[in-house]
């Protein structure tokens, strides 16, 4: 597969397949408005997109494809695990240890997860970094 395509089966996953099932499953829960948390998913989905493709651009390596997934990751999963930790742990919420707690959980279930899963197919279809252009092979094989 070309490298170009490949850049773009991450977008192509978040928009086709990601986003109408978070936006189904925030609709389904009626706890907010679905579009405002398509739109913050969407922002995080297109964040994660330039970062795999400045990572392919500067230098596609499956090292440094591997790193950016790790880095990414660990980035949702801190703000993720920092949100839930503030609502449960914290003494003098702003809202309430109720209201933050279901903010948390919100946040985490409907843009931090479906974030992780569009880090994850970007990683899947970029580890493997495109062999070197270069010229045709012109060697001519024994008993041609």
């Amino acid at each position: 597969m070309r490298p170009v395509r490949r850049l773009w089966i991450g977008p192509a996953v978040a928009l086709g397949l990601v986003a109408p099932l978070q936006f189904a499953a925030v609709t389904a829960v009626d706890v907010a408005d679905p579009v405002a948390a398509l739109t913050l998913f969407l922002a995080l989905a297109a964040v994660v997109g330039a970062s795999f493709a400045l990572v392919a651009w500067r230098r596609w390596t499956a090292a440094a494809v591997r790193w950016t997934a790790v880095l990414l990751l660990t980035a949702l999963l801190t703000i993720g695990s920092g949100l839930l930790a503030y609502a449960v742990l914290g003494e003098h919420t702003p809202f309430g240890r109720n209201i933050m707690l279901g903010i948390a959980l919100f946040v985490d279930a409907t843009i931090l997860l479906p974030a992780a899963v569009v880090v994850l197919v970007h990683w899947l279809a970029l580890r493997v970094p495109p062999a070197p252009a270069g010229p045709a092979d012109t060697t001519r094989r024994e008993g041609s």
